[in-house]
């Protein structure tokens, strides 16, 4: 069932924005301007995406810094030095 798996993740986002355009048109003070709505949908936009990243990607900090197993850039190397290598 992995039409299931996406229609949750786009539920999620759904009502991620809503939640977030709710609650910034509260906390803005009443006579709203064309600018408070455009305020309220660019950051209500980034926070979905940010959830919609979050659940499709699984995001943690191990994705984005892995270390590299030891030896697979020094065996690689060739007998000459580098520039930056000493003698």
């Amino acid at each position: 069932m992995p039409g299931w798996k996406w229609t949750g993740v786009a539920a999620g986002v759904i009502l991620a924005f809503g939640a977030v355009v709710a609650g910034l048109l509260r906390a803005i003070p009443s006579p709203h301007t064309p600018f408070d709505y455009l305020i309220v949908g660019t950051l209500a936009t980034l926070l979905s995406l940010v959830v919609l990243f979050a659940l499709v990607g699984g995001i943690s900090f191990a994705t984005f810094f892995r270390r590299r197993p030891r030896g697979t850039r020094t065996e690689q190397r060739s007998e000459r030095p580098g520039p930056g290598d000493r003698q």
